[in-house]
């Protein structure tokens, strides 16, 4: 027979347990892929769309807001994961004045392709490459954004 602080001390370690692992999914982060090619490579492996973020969130108040109320939710976290590949160009600010950097290149090239203007621009493309939609200006909230992709879905 176990005595009540036993048990006790068992419920306690079981409860930290619980608490630990329901954390570890509320920090959970969205797999972003840094490089195109494998994110194409994934996106055709999965049959899924890719999500192009080009951002400057270490300067970027838009960037920063679509970052905190969108990006890092576990809602479209669970989103992404069912719908499309991210693919994502962050610029720090010590490239700015960078223009041979490769990742300020790469970030001209995908806003030159897709003519993208704005930081941050979400383009939504097929495993081809081929533009579905793009959002270059936003109020940068949850709703907003999701609404905007169901359209394209519900339209296909």
């Amino acid at each position: 027979m176990h005595s009540r602080r036993q048990v006790k001390h068992t419920m306690k370690q079981l409860l930290i347990g619980v608490v630990f692992l329901a954390s570890l999914d509320a920090y959970a982060q969205l797999k972003k892929y840094k490089k195109w090619e494998e994110a194409v490579e994934v996106s055709k492996k999965n049959n899924k769309d890719i999500l192009i973020i080009l951002t400057g969130k270490e300067w970027c108040a838009p960037c920063k807001k679509l970052e905190s109320s969108v990006l890092q939710t576990n809602q479209f976290k669970d989103y992404a994961e069912a719908k499309f590949v991210v693919f994502e160009i962050d610029v720090p600010k010590s490239h700015l004045a960078r223009p041979n950097s490769s990742i300020v290149k790469m970030h001209e090239e995908f806003s030159t392709r897709y003519k993208a203007t704005a930081f941050p621009s979400l383009i939504l493309v097929n495993k081809e490459g081929v533009e579905k939609m793009k959002i270059t200006e936003s109020s940068w909230e949850m709703e907003d954004i999701l609404n905007s992709f169901e359209t394209v879905y519900t339209n296909e």
